[in-house]
């Protein structure tokens, strides 16, 4: 009974294997993607924040207790 409910037809397994096999791949390589794009953005961000604040401490004045 469980051969009957393999299709004859070469598409239509073709078909069933892309949606059981290709889809998530193709979803999960999505989800990776961008998962990559957001941590290399978030990386650079920090990177930009940590040279603007090596410039201001580099340009501060200093502060001295001589009163």
């Amino acid at each position: 009974m469980s051969i009957a409910a393999i299709p004859a037809d070469v598409v239509t397994i073709l078909a069933a294997l892309f949606l059981l096999l290709g889809v998530p791949a193709i979803l999960f390589a999505v989800v990776l993607l961008y998962t990559g794009y957001v941590r290399y953005d978030a990386e650079q961000y920090l990177e930009a924040l940590e040279e603007l604040e090596g410039e201001d401490e580099q340009h501060a004045p200093e502060e001295s207790d001589n009163r």
